[in-house]
């Protein structure tokens, strides 16, 4: 995979020259190719600066938009400051507003059961909040949309050197199971709303990062990778789809939850190949805890949803 070859101080310093930020400090965590940065300015107030190839332009105009119109709801996300291109115009940057906590990967585990499921709580509210914002399909439905993405995921599989010894019964549950997309409203989306997209503060609040794969579609698409959640916190995951419904889970959420697990953990071998046999390795595992988690597919209710789950 290509990453930048350039150095991209000289173009940070550029973006600064119009700000009073007194520190930077890049940041190398995530899988994007982007260049990201924290920056303080001079009254100790924090924002991460994004830099991306231009050719990324027409997506991180959206991913700006997008964030700057759920401005007005209050929830724990970053604010939209600045958003322009740079470095000769072969780059594209934005500023949004630092959301403070730490990764709540590694605060997660060392929690109560309550407060892991509180924090659940506080997961499902703001999800619901950015779901609040119906946004239509431009030129095409989400059926047809998601129906073609499945075919491509099954090719890309089929033609993938690495299988899952059940590979073909999640395709057959794949095929067998289109219809649940039928009449789907689609929504403002997060795109990557999971576990590694949190942050916890001292006070136990939660703070959501990462819009970067926002767009439009199913609200319930954004549980496709919800085994990143479960696997490290079922009473976490079970508190953000309590709170997501208000208590009222219903029963097609599972239905299309089991779609668009198994149709996420077949893309993840083919994705993983680039990036060598541990991360396989990482991809297969997860597939096989979603796959036992469904019993072999044999039920759409996950094993790790505790209806009986509270505090």
């Amino acid at each position: 995979m290509k990453k930048f070859k350039y150095d991209l101080y000289p173009v940070v310093e550029e973006i600064s020259k119009n700000h009073d930020w007194i520190n930077i400090r890049q940041i190398k965590k995530g899988w994007s190719n982007d260049k990201k940065y924290q920056v303080v300015d001079n009254s100790g107030n924090v924002f991460l600066l994004r830099i991306s190839p231009f050719s990324e332009l027409e997506r991180r105009k959206a991913e700006y938009k997008l964030i700057n119109s759920l401005t007005g709801l209050k929830i724990p996300i970053p604010r939209a400051v600045k958003f322009g291109l740079c470095g000769e115009k072969k780059f594209v940057y934005m500023v949004i507003t630092w959301v403070s906590g730490n990764d709540a990967t590694k605060e997660l585990p060392v929690l109560s059961k309550r407060e892991q499921y509180n924090l659940g709580l506080q997961a499902g509210k703001i999800l619901q909040a950015i779901h609040l914002k119906k946004q239509p399909m431009e030129n095409e439905i989400w059926t047809e949309r998601y129906t073609k993405k499945i075919h491509r995921i099954i090719d890309k599989y089929m033609n993938c050197p690495k299988k899952l010894s059940y590979g073909q019964k999640i395709i057959d549950f794949l095929t067998s199971n289109i219809y649940l997309l039928n009449d789907r409203d689609t929504t403002l989306q997060h795109g990557d709303y999971h576990i590694g997209s949190f942050v916890i503060d001292q006070n136990q609040q939660l703070g959501v990062i990462d819009f970067n794969r926002s767009g439009i579609g199913d609200p319930w698409e954004e549980y496709d990778r919800f085994v990143f959640t479960w696997s490290l916190s079922s009473a976490f995951a079970v508190g953000q789809v309590n709170a997501y419904f208000n208590g009222g889970v219903p029963d097609n959420f599972f239905k299309l939850m089991s779609l668009y697990n198994a149709a996420n953990m077949l893309a993840s071998i083919p994705w993983a190949i680039p990036f060598g046999n541990r991360e396989i390795k990482k991809m297969i595992d997860n597939c096989d805890l979603v796959y036992n988690s469904y019993n072999g597919f044999t039920t759409y209710i996950p094993n790790w949803y505790d209806r009986k789950l509270q505090f």
